[in-house]
Formats: structure tokens, sequence, C-alpha cells
């Protein structure tokens, strides 16, 4: 894939389904107990019936359990396997997941609002979001590197 201006390739970015943490307003980052609520596989099944028809070749999402249920919506949608990538994980929040959103301050996020304030903060035992970014972006350039000449669909965070 080399989005380039003679390909007619794209970047599908699907975000999990509601789990079952985004209901109780938890913070989630990289806990893996969160799974998909009722809403979140329906939402799943939408956005399968969304890409389904399309010129699909590869699925890739984060090891996460309700990412990957997401996935498997899609992959089974689309007649594709779904790979998983450590690398699309959600931030990692460190001793804050499983605490409220509420308890999450701009100190130890380095978000306030909807505007990046530091992106060097970081929870205790968690990443900053230069980190992500970092983890982020070194996916998409392998990703490029595969050269797949239909879209691709990662589901993620």
């Amino acid at each position: 894939m080399n989005w380039t201006n003679d390909d007619d390739s794209a970047l599908w970015l699907v975000r999990h389904g509601e789990s079952t943490w985004n209901s109780l307003g938890l913070i989630q980052g990289h806990a893996d107990g969160p799974t998909l609520t009722e809403k979140g596989r329906q939402q799943s099944a939408q956005a399968a019936d969304r890409l389904r028809g399309g010129a699909i070749e590869a699925i890739y999402a984060s090891d996460l359990v309700r990412a990957q249920e997401t996935a498997a919506f899609v992959g089974t949608a689309l007649g594709l396997p779904v790979r998983y990538d450590r690398a699309l994980r959600e931030r990692c929040f460190g001793v804050l997941e499983g605490l409220p959103m509420s308890t999450l301050d701009p100190g130890d996020s380095g978000i306030s609002g909807d505007c990046v304030v530091d992106a060097s903060a970081r929870p205790e035992g968690g990443e900053s979001l230069d980190e992500l970014y970092k983890r982020a972006g070194i996916f998409v350039e392998w990703l490029v590197v595969q050269q797949h000449t239909g879209d691709v669909v990662v589901v993620t965070h």
C-alpha cells in the first residue's frame, strides 16, 4: 500500500464497539478484561456491513479482546482472516486502568479538554502520547511496505 495519488487503495480505521468498561466510564488502556456490550456487538456488525462489498484485502487489529471481537465481525463479513498486532493497542494508562475516567487529569494524560497540552506526560506505569505516536507510526511504516494492492482495515481503539 503506497497511498500515492495514482493508488486508489484506502486505509479504513475502525474503532472497537462499545465495551463493558466504556459503558461504566472506566479507563481501559491495555486492560484485557473489557468485552463488547450488546450495543458494541451491534456497532461492530454495522461497521462490518458498511465494509462489505469493498476492495478490502487485509484486516489488522489490536490484540485486546474488545478489538478482536469487533474485528471478528469484519473478518466474517468479508471472508478474510484477521491479523493481530500489539502495536495497535490503546494507549497504556498503567496504574489508572480500571479507574473512573474522572480520575484522569491533564498531568497524567497530557490532554486538557480536546487538546494535547503535554505529549510527554505519562501516568505511572503507562505510556506518553509521544510513545503512542511512535508505536503507531512504526506500524504504519510497516504496513506501507507490505504493498497491499487493495484496501486495508485496521481495527483499533
